[in-house]
């Protein structure tokens, strides 16, 4: 069974394809671990499900913030 936080985690990585069309999933996943490692001093092998999922809702809400028009 698929935990509640890694369900988010999916869920969250396919808004990310959506804001990020012309990015491959493997550069996603790799700006990802570029990510990791800058805010959180690991790798995404030792980060915890809950703290990447942070990480990743962050990058998240910069992308949507810089497809949001200046008003």
């Amino acid at each position: 069974m698929i935990q509640p936080t890694q369900q988010d985690i999916l869920r969250t990585l396919a808004a990310l394809c959506e804001l990020s069309p012309g990015v491959r999933f493997g550069q996603l996943l790799a700006n990802l671990g570029f990510l990791t490692e800058d805010m959180s001093d690991h790798t995404l092998w030792d980060i915890e499900d809950s703290k990447l999922f942070q990480i990743i809702k962050r990058h998240r809400a910069d992308l949507c913030q810089r497809q949001t028009p200046d008003a």
